[in-house]
């Protein structure tokens, strides 16, 4: 919209406006004459000064400017410098306190794990010290010994605490009257040795024998603190077998080594952790060995039961004769030769497990258990259950693994014996073997793979019959209920009354199974 201009009003009362010339007289000053206003600009333009404020320092304050900076910084480097010597002190001589009382302090006054039960008494007072060759972990060593009758209940070896560490031999020799335990400790520091203590020990009345007890660890501990025991447990030996009620060893980072033995144990337990244990011979009425992260290894095992147990590491028998026997691990294979009278079981895990396995005794009197199982790893057994012509008796045979092949083998059974199998793998092959024998049903079955029957010996005879004899009336026969590709459903039987006698089921996932007869 335009606006016109409007006139201007007169104003009678005449004064000057600005920008008017008055004439004063010849002193006035000049006419005051306006500026030209500027054009208004748009507001989106418009630029705004303003004075920037700049402080204004002398020289030397600039000088004491810099110099307080500097000292600050240097005054807080100081401090923290200071307080870091402090906690540095204040450390070493928790450390230093922490040795000096080992070094000084009695030794009830460590928390020394002794368990309930057992009472130490005349404990090794000193040390003979004997240095070692320079080749050796520990610059000096120790012995003493320990001489006392044979215990009416158990005879005892322990080895408890935070410096616990060492291995033990057992044997015998006709060289002592008596038991004879001789304990060598090596180390680096007299003091530490010195905290170690090897003691005479009771439990119950007629248990007793040696405890080596160390204190549990204390702050500051450095690498020279260390202590390795190396124990000698002698049994004497005579013409006659030495006969053990018992022996039972419990030592803490301890391996084992077990000689040959002219002894019977009714009672041997051998349990240890991070060491392995070998036994050369043993006979006993029972035998219990575990231990962890290490293997366990048997060259001849005698004994009415058996229970071995590991972790991490393998298990290998030369040979186990057991009635019952059980030999169970973690990470490690199973391998050797079992001869057992009543049961058997091997469970181990993402390791192999490779064994020999015959049955002992009368096979009719009960039934008979034999147990293989791991995951992650192959499994093979070859299995004898007894000759042909024995008392006719009840097996059961469990075998499981996993991502692993299964190879099994009954190499023998006696005649009319109830024969029940299952044996079953995940993801690979599976084979069972079945003795002349057996006579029962059997089923076969997998996926995505072939199930299949095949003859182990097509040449075969009656096992009834002697090797010269003309067997009538009998003939192998294999009669068919159900067959797929991936399942296989059979009865085979020398004699039809006998067709109830035996169950097999062999099972396999993404893998061919197949039965040999």
């Amino acid at each position: 919209m335009i606006i016109p201009d409007t006139p201007k009003s007169p104003v009678e009362d005449s004064t000057p406006l600005l920008g008017e010339a008055v004439d004063n007289g010849p002193n006035a000053p000049p006419a005051y004459t306006p500026l030209p206003r500027a054009a208004p600009m748009p507001i989106w333009d418009t630029q705004i000064p303003y004075g920037v404020y700049q402080s204004v320092h002398t020289q030397q304050d600039r000088q004491r400017t810099r110099k307080s900076a500097g000292l600050r910084f240097c005054m807080a480097f100081l401090v923290a410098f200071g307080v870091w010597l402090l906690v540095l002190a204040l450390f070493g001589s928790l450390t230093a306190q922490s040795r000096l009382h080992l070094i000084q302090s009695p030794w009830e006054d460590y928390d020394y794990p002794i368990p309930s039960g057992v009472e130490p008494s005349s404990c090794a007072a000193t040390w003979p010290e004997v240095k070692n060759p320079d080749f050796s972990d520990f610059p000096y060593s120790g012995s003493v010994s320990f001489d006392f009758d044979l215990p009416s209940k158990a005879l005892l070896l322990l080895s408890q605490g935070g410096l616990s560490n060492g291995h033990l031999t057992i044997t015998s020799s006709p060289d002592v009257a008596n038991v004879q335990v001789v304990v060598t400790v090596s180390y680096h520091k007299a003091a530490v040795c010195d905290a170690a203590k090897v003691c005479f020990i009771e439990r119950l009345e007629g248990e007793n024998g040696v405890g080596i007890f160390t204190p549990q660890p204390w702050p500051g501990r450095t690498y020279t603190d260390r202590l390795f025991f190396d124990v000698k447990l002698v049994l004497p030996r005579s013409d006659s077998i030495l006969h053990v009620n018992a022996l039972s060893t419990e030592v803490q980072n301890f391996s084992h080594d077990v000689d040959t033995i002219d002894a019977y144990f009714n009672d041997l337990s051998l349990k240890a952790s991070n060491g392995k244990i070998q036994v050369k011979s043993l006979t006993a009425a029972q035998v219990v060995l575990i231990t962890s992260n290490a293997a366990i290894t048997v060259e001849s095992l005698i004994a009415a039961q058996a229970v071995l147990n590991t972790s991490n590491a393998p298990v290998g028998i030369g040979s186990l004769v057991a009635p019952i026997a059980s030999v169970v691990s973690s990470n490690g294979r199973i391998v050797g030769a079992f001869a057992v009278a009543d049961s058997l079981e091997l469970k181990t895990i993402n390791a192999a497990i490779d064994a020999v396995v015959s049955i002992t005794g009368d096979s009719s009197l009960q039934k008979k258990n034999i147990s293989l199982s791991t995951i992650n790893s192959p499994l093979s057994y070859s299995i004898d259950l007894g000759p042909t012509k024995a008392e006719a008796g009840s097996f059961r045979v469990m075998a499981d693994t996993s991502n692993g092949r299964m190879t099994g083998q009954i190499v023998s059974a006696p005649l009319n014996s109830n024969l029940t199998i299952r044996a079953r793998t995940t993801n690979h092959e599976a084979s069972l073997t079945l003795p002349s024998t057996y006579e029962g049903n059997f089923a076969i079955s997998t996926s995505n793979a072939a199930a299949r029957i095949a003859r182990a010996n097509p040449q075969e005879k009656d096992p009834a019959c002697g090797s010269d004899a003309k067997c009538k009336g009998r003939s192998r026969t294999v009669n068919t209920t159900f067959v797929t590709k991936f399942d296989v459903q059979r009865v085979l039987h020398w004699d039809p009354r006998n067709v109830e006698h035996g169950k097999v089921v062999l099972s396999s996932t993404n893998g061919a199974a197949t039965l040999y007869i």
